[in-house]
């Protein structure tokens, strides 16, 4: 989103990582600004491959907030143990806290891990879901999810500060871990459509493709939905002669008038739906 990211203290920057040292309060992080989920919409997803290279007591992976009960974050660790993590959705009139859903962050091992938020239209909470994802093993993962507490949204929360690796709270330590890519986008991607992104790897962006209001392809034409592809109809009814589909299609209907391929015409392919999409026509 054209936010620039500050190394602060003895930050290793790569090729395509950033390394942090570990150790006491503000020995190495980095800080991505402030505000960094978008202010409108349905859905934010923060999505990161991230990995521990030494356990630090209490570490963040991140934390986003503007004071120590005002933030969101997730700790490699709850202090030193390895087999605990934390969640931490913190306001000052409450919060919620998790404790080992997703343990244990292996030392060394790189993780795709994201964040999805997905506004419900029927009372306006917001759905999140949290994933640990191991990218070389899609069998090797975690997730749980909850839904927030009225007034609450990530569009509102206070983000005077978005920091990777480093605590609101001088009392933990910065961690010890190294970051290959961090993203923020303006959707509530799939659990489909995170596996993808994960077997893409942090150094490729998958295709997400939006439909306009009214889209209609000229007969005849073939709507081709490329593997690890997405394409979000965003809630329109969208006619076309022939569809192949290899990826994702969500949030909406397609009137096919000739038939349906999933992977492509003449090949075997899985074709992947969410709640809200809708295929009507024939599939082959």
């Amino acid at each position: 989103g054209g936010l620039p990211a500050t190394p602060t203290g003895n930050v290793t920057l790569g090729d395509n990582a950033v390394q942090l040292p570990g150790g006491n309060w503000g020995a190495g992080y980095v800080d991505l600004g402030a505000n960094i989920f978008p202010k409108a919409g349905d859905g934010v997803t923060l999505e990161l491959w991230a990995r521990q290279d030494a356990i630090n007591s209490w570490s963040r992976i991140f934390e986003f907030g503007s004071s120590l009960n005002d933030s969101i974050l997730m700790a490699w660790t709850a202090g030193t143990n390895i087999n605990t993590d934390d969640v931490c959705f913190k306001k000052s009139n409450g919060g919620k806290d998790w404790r080992e859903n997703l343990y244990p962050y292996t030392l060394g091992k790189m993780w795709h891990i994201a964040l999805t938020f997905a506004r419900r239209a029927a009372d306006g909470l917001w759905d999140v879901t949290i994933y640990k994802q191991d990218p070389e093993n899609p069998n090797n993962g975690r997730m749980f999810s909850f839904t927030t507490t009225a007034g609450w949204s990530p569009l509102t929360q206070s983000m005077a500060h978005a920091c990777l690796g480093h605590s609101l709270n001088s009392n933990d330590k910065d961690a010890a871990a190294t970051y290959d890519e961090v993203r923020v986008w303006n959707v509530a991607l799939t659990e489909e459509q995170l596996k993808a992104n994960a077997a893409l790897g942090p150094d490729e962006l998958p295709v997400l493709t939006q439909i306009g209001q009214g889209c209609t392809l000229p007969s005849g034409t073939a709507l081709t939905v490329a593997s690890g592809a997405t394409l979000d109809l965003a809630g329109n009814v969208v006619t076309g002669s022939t569809v192949n589909v290899a990826g994702t299609v969500l949030n909406g209907t397609i009137v096919v008038e000739d038939a349906i391929y999933p992977g492509g015409e003449g090949t075997v392919g899985t074709l992947v739906l969410d709640g809200r999409t809708t295929l009507q026509g024939r599939l082959v």
